[in-house]
């Protein structure tokens, strides 16, 4: 794929605070799609977006918006791009309008009439400060900043953080609003992983600054399963196991009487499709139960496995490669 055709590539992105490392980070966003970015508080999605709009240097790696080098060419890329963080860093004296003379100035297409529209529709007063909106208000004030320049790329970093429900999910309809426009990308990081699920055609989880995987979302729930079964059956399933619970020791060394072989252990594919298709007959045998995982139950299970005291290998890593997007 061409690079142009790409709304966001990023290559080897480290860095290194010391206590935290961001490490070797790599996916790629094809224009007029949606990615989540999911993880755990701390897990580095704020570093990895920070890094992408250069408000961090990384140590290395690179970053390309729309084929053009973000961190070389940051006045262009951030024509195109639209951001809105955890934190609205606004001027509270200001009033909503003044903020908005203030912040139109850095975008060669900004549209007034788009902004007051949305204003309009989120309920924002132009004669309001900034300082008496609510937080739910803020954030569709900080929304309708970041598209009145009709950006082509958006991109959404944990905006609904600190939010009640009722606001969230007031927001939330209205992110599902914007981001359908197939005419743009998304970049949305969130650890609240139901919107995303609902939205988004790729998925990328960090972990402890590594990602784990970065593919289509589907591709994603058709390949992460929890299988209960027999333990004797268990070593069969290793190649295409991410995490294995319950599994007696003399199971392991080959040992086991036979009750401790019927006993039922838990495992969690990650490479389901390729299960069925070597083994076939896994869904037909009796004794065997297959449960599909959602986003959240991903992150659990990455959670608990290092909870156990399993390190994550390189093998635990499945992101597919750029080439296949």
């Amino acid at each position: 794929m061409q690079d142009g055709m790409l709304a966001l590539e990023v290559r080897g992105l480290t860095k290194d605070y010391g206590d935290f490392v961001l490490k070797d980070v790599s996916f790629s966003l094809p224009h007029g799609y949606i990615m989540g970015f999911i993880g755990q508080n701390g897990a580095g999605k704020s570093t990895t977006i920070k890094c992408i709009m250069n408000l961090v240097h990384p140590d290395s790696g690179s970053i390309k918006v729309f084929g053009i080098d973000a961190l070389r060419d940051e006045r262009k890329v951030k024509q195109m791009v639209g951001y809105v963080g955890e934190e609205q860093p606004f001027y509270d004296e200001f009033t909503v309008s003044q903020m908005a003379r203030f912040v139109a100035r850095f975008y060669l297409h900004w549209d007034e009439g788009l902004f007051k529209g949305l204003c309009r529709k989120y309920g924002i007063s132009p004669d309001k400060k900034v300082k008496s909106l609510s937080k739910g208000t803020r954030v569709k004030f900080a929304l309708s900043l970041a598209l009145a320049h009709k950006p082509r790329l958006l991109i959404l970093d944990e905006p609904m953080s600190g939010l009640d429900p009722v606001a969230r999910h007031e927001v939330v309809q209205e992110l599902l609003d914007v981001i359908q426009d197939e005419n743009r990308s998304v970049f949305f990081s969130s650890h609240i992983v139901e919107d995303l699920e609902r939205v988004a055609d790729y998925i990328g989880l960090i972990h402890q600054g590594t990602l784990l995987f970065s593919r289509e979302k589907d591709d994603i729930l058709s390949n992460w399963k929890r299988i209960t079964l027999p333990a004797e059956l268990a070593p069969r399933l290793k190649p295409y196991a991410f995490h294995t619970k319950g599994t007696p020791e003399s199971t392991r060394t080959g040992h086991a009487t036979a009750s401790l072989q019927k006993a039922p252990v838990t495992v969690v594919v990650n490479r389901f499709v390729d299960l069925i298709r070597d083994f076939p007959e896994i869904q037909r045998s009796d004794g065997i139960e297959v449960q599909s995982l959602g986003l959240e139950d991903i992150m659990l299970v990455v959670a608990e496995k290092e909870r156990s005291g399993l390190s994550l290998s390189a093998g635990d890593r499945c992101s597919a490669p750029l080439s296949s997007f």
